[in-house]
């Protein structure tokens, strides 16, 4: 049966305390018996049917499950009547109306299907009106333990009792995942290029020149069914991933008309209500949008501006220049606004309608806003090289920080499917997402025995268009063939307009004077923009009993391009009064200070700094084709294998910010890969007499690629003031291979109970690494190492306390470690400035989840006490200081997240929900060497959530 078929100071003990109070409570006053309806789904010839969807309608709900793989299933549901009926391919459908469910007891429900022969001609079947739920805990482990590869997954209904409120949260549940800075996936302590996510299968484009996957906080759980992270290479998945593939399965629409809305407030209390560092913006950074404050002013133009140096670019007079220095808005300085508290809404629609005979129409329309103002404060520490000391290093000076920043984000996911019969579903699915980022970045302290203060101000402002169309045939032609298809395109853009920084300086004296340097008094502008468009199209048919056969293509296209231009004010060379830059900024970028450098009255003068070359255009091109077996080998063991083929090509050319430019034809790259990726896993269930088995092993082999992206194909040189640094692409890129290898033992103690011990192994040839060159600039360019390393260990748990004692049967506890070390090898004439042996970047040695819940289903109380560790991991790796010594790795220390989390559903209509996060009240510590270097202070957060359901 295919299983979609319709479908600061640390207070934390006292904060501690009061969370464990909250969470006994509730079971202490309201525990209770279970009760509910159970049963098997059979054909008329008494074999159960797996995965058959089984529906319970009735006390004005709608409650849904999956059978394990003997038709077994279990429904929890308050005391009342229900109309129980099911489902399955080439069978008619059941039904038993008014099932009775005590208090206290579980109905028994037997469920016969007979099979569809060529006698029903004319008989009606079964209605089917709603699609099989997966979003609960017991369907994800049952698809679990079904799969055929290493997967774990995240139910809906865990995501809402831990109060994740994106999948970025709700993705660190997952053993062996953490998130890093920028909310991207990192798995098994590989990050970046090594992982993907898909949304209904087809990959989401990245909205970051950077980055080849998205940040997983543009996912809001409203919108999430549920999400999964798959370990091992099956051939009917994309081959470019090492780590994970994060698969995001979208909302469905409801059966019958529903309306949700829902209102968050949130507090930090070091934020809310409190001064932050801001500027003046505009009026339209709310919604994600610069209203032209800091668009590049008309006076601009095109071509690069240059004076007073024939034959360079468009050559423009003295005055010209100066008139273009003036037009720029004169906003520098910091001013001190009261930062809001969190808020958020959102809203929901959808329901289906019936026409015809079997013919339904769905649809589900959800929207989202989210504002919130942070203020964060901490310490940076400045080292310098010293042989003499333990760790290598001594400190410079210490710089204290504090960040100010409004972040908004709005979008909607609209899904409209069209059911035409049992046998055939075609879904629409329109995903959205608006955000912007607004910060203002400031420094202060003494470094070197001089004091400095810096500051910069930066509005980052990101855009994503995902439209899918989806169809499933099933049953093709009196078959059991199934046919899947997918048609997809999506836009992703990111723009910095304007970012502006200054640096102040006392060089000795009492006065702070504004300090000239490659950024200070530098305005900064990039946009990037990605299209990504193709089809995707695969076969599932029988071959012989309990064996499959699976076959498929995708087409894909993406085409990206990128380009900046860099402004620099500097200061007038006949000024005889170095005090007059120790005024604000606007004093002396003031239109009628601004003019040329040597007029005794000019202050400031305008010079572009763009290179012709600070751009890139890109195409690539994927075809891909796969075919794999799945099928009994031996009593318990199941094979799934077999090989996907994709053919890659990319084309990157230097691309000018000026229209007419002359490149250099010799500025290109262009490259072409075949990859013959095989993949086999092997499923054993050890057998128990007269019972289906509850110990499953696995193995799994696959060969995965790791390609090169466009700008680091690039050849040629651009500034990245992002890194902060001048990066050169290099056209000699090769793809790196990796070859993985994965077991698993697997005990599933019951529906919800669950013991299981992975190892994993991953060897990498020729990965890619960004080699810093200059120890002074960072100056850096992509290489291929040598070689490089991943193994570890995974270790998942979950059960229910009343194993303990009966009373406990409301809770129960969750948790995961996965332990991970790593290797990257660089022959010693590429390691330039950075060690030639060292762990990867961003990998930590643990990750630890733990959570213990309670779920009272007839109160309708629910709490989660949820605690999340990751281990040290490099964040900056040490670079070489002279021909002996090395500073150390920069290393962001153990993380410690404790959350509370509880809600309250009075009625149907109504909820309520509580989410208290980093009750330790954790910093974020960074070290080199022994020496702590930065220090992040979070604070608590609390938010408070009213939702209602019509």
């Amino acid at each position: 049966m295919n299983k979609n078929a319709h479908r600061a100071p640390r207070r934390g003990p006292s904060w501690l305390s009061c969370a464990l109070v909250l969470l006994s409570i509730p079971g202490i006053a309201l525990a209770q018996d279970r009760q509910g309806v159970h049963g098997r789904v059979l054909s008329r010839g008494g074999e159960g049917l797996a995965e058959a969807p089984v529906v319970a309608e009735g006390e004005g709900q709608v409650r849904t499950g999956l059978a394990d793989a003997e038709g077994r299933f279990r429904l929890e549901l308050p005391p009342g009547k229900y109309r129980i009926w099911t489902y399955y391919d080439l069978h008619h459908g059941a039904v038993m109306d008014a099932v009775p469910v005590k208090r206290g007891k579980f109905a028994f429900v037997r469920l016969v299907l007979d099979p569809i022969t060529t006698d029903d001609t004319g008989i009606e079947e079964l209605e089917v009106a709603y699609r099989a739920d997966t979003s609960s805990e017991e369907a994800q482990l049952a698809l679990r333990r079904e799969s055929t590869s290493v997967q774990d997954a995240v139910s809906a209904k865990e995501i809402s009792t831990s109060g994740d409120s994106s999948a970025a949260a709700a993705a660190k549940r997952v053993v062996g995942v953490t998130i890093d800075a920028d909310d991207q996936l990192i798995v098994r302590g590989l990050g970046g290029r090594y992982n993907r996510v898909l949304l209904n299968g087809v990959s989401v484009p990245s909205m970051d020149p950077g980055s080849v996957s998205v940040g997983l906080s543009l996912f809001p759980t409203s919108i999430l069914d549920s999400l999964a992270v798959v370990k091992t290479f099956s051939p009917d998945l994309p081959g470019d991933f090492a780590g994970g593939t994060l698969l995001i399965d979208s909302s469905r629409y409801p059966e019958k008309l529903k309306i949700t809305a829902g209102l968050d407030l949130g507090m930090n209390t070091l934020s809310t209500f409190r001064g932050r560092p801001d500027y003046q913006g505009g009026k339209l950074d709310w919604l994600g949008f610069d209203d032209g404050t800091r668009a590049l002013p008309s006076e601009i133009p095109d071509e690069q501006v240059t004076c007073c140096a024939p034959g360079i670019g468009a050559e423009f007079t003295r005055d010209e220049v100066t008139a273009m220095g003036r037009s720029f808005p004169n906003i520098w300085n910091l001013d001190r606004r009261t930062a809001l508290p969190k808020m958020g809404v959102d809203l929901g629609v959808g329901g289906s309608t019936t026409f015809g005979k079997n013919k339904r129409f769905g649809y589900l329309l959800s929207l989202g806003y989210d504002y919130q103002e942070l203020r964060r404060t901490g310490t940076i520490r400045r080292n310098r090289v010293d042989s003499t000391s333990p760790d290598g290093v001594t400190p410079l000076g210490e710089l204290q920080f504090e960040n100010g920043q409004m972040s908004t984000q709005w979008g909607g996911l609209l899904t409209a499917g069209l059911s035409l019969g049992q046998d055939h579903d075609i879904n629409f699915v329109s995903l959205f997402d608006r955000e912007a980022a607004d910060t203002t970045s400031t420094q202060e302290g003494e470094l070197a025995g001089q004091f400095s203060r810096r500051w910069q101000l930066e509005y980052v402002e990101r855009m994503l268009s995902v439209n899918q169309l989806l169809g499933d045939h099933r049953n093709i032609g009196d078959t059991k063939a199934r046919l899947r298809w997918t048609a997809f395109g999506g836009m992703a853009s990111r723009s910095t307009p304007d970012m502006r920084v200054m640096r102040y300086e006392n060089f000795g004296g009492d006065e702070l004077i504004w300090a000239e340097t490659t950024t200070s008094g530098g305005r900064f502008y990039d946009s990037f923009s990605k299209v990504d468009y193709g089809l995707d199209m695969n076969v599932r048919f029988p071959l012989w009993q309990s064996a499959w056969a699976t076959t498929g293509v995708r087409v894909r296209r993406t085409t990206a391009e990128f380009d900046m231009r860099r402004f620099r004010f500097n200061k007038g060379s006949a000024v005889s009064d170095s005090s007059e830059y120790a005024n604000p900024p606007e004093y002396f970028f003031s239109p009628d200070r601004i003019g040329a450098p040597s007029d005794p009255n000019t202050l400031a003068w305008m010079s572009e700094s763009t290179s012709p070359t600070d751009g890139y255009a890109g195409a690539q091109n994927l075809y891909a084709a796969f075919a794999m077996l799945e099928t009994p080998v031996a009593k318990g063991l199941k094979l799934s294998g077999g090989v996907r083929t994709e053919f890659f090509s990319q084309d990157v050319d230097a691309r000018s910010p000026f229209p007419g430019a002359q490149i250099d034809e010799s500025l290109s790259s262009s490259r072409d890969d075949v990859d013959v990726m095989p993949g086999l896993s092997l499923t054993y269930g050890i057998p128990r007499k007269g019972k289906e088995p509850n110990m499953i092993l696995r193995a799994g082999y696959g060969m995965t690629v790791a390609r090169p992206q466009f700008r680091e194909l690039a050849p040629f040189q651009f500034y990245d003031f992002q890194l902060d640094r001048l990066i050169v692409g290099n056209p000699e890129l090769e793809r790196t291979r990796i070859q993985n290898v994965d077991l698993r033992y697997e005990w599933y103690i019951g529906k919800l109970d669950l013991i299981s011990v992975s190892l994993f192994y991953k060897s990498f040839d020729k990965p890619i690494e960004l080699q810093i060159r200059d120890p002074v600039n960072f100056s850096s360019r992509f290489i291929n190492a040598d070689t490089a390393r991943a193994y570890g260990a995974e270790v998942e748990a979950r059960f229910s306390l009343e194993h303990v004692h009966p009373s406990l049967k409301f809770f129960s506890l969750n948790g995961n470690l996965a332990l991970m070390r790593s290797r990257v090898y660089l022959p010693d004439e590429l390691s330039g400035a950075v060690r030639a042996d060292r762990p990867l970047f961003n990998q930590s040695p643990y990750v630890t989840n733990l959570s213990l819940r309670f779920d009272h289903p007839d109160s309708g109380v629910t709490a989660s006490l949820v605690y999340n560790v990751y281990g040290p991991r490099i964040t900056d790796v040490g670079v070489r200081a002279d021909s002996e010594n090395f500073f150390p790795d920069i290393v962001e220390q153990a993380f410690h997240a404790l959350d509370f989390v509880a809600s309250y559903r009075p009625n149907e209509r109504w909820s309520l929900k509580l989410k208290l996060q980093n009750l330790l009240f954790e910093t974020q510590d960074f070290k080199q060497g022994d020496e702590t270097i930065k220090t992040i202070n979070r604070g608590l957060t609390a938010t408070l959530g009213l939702g209602l359901t019509y």
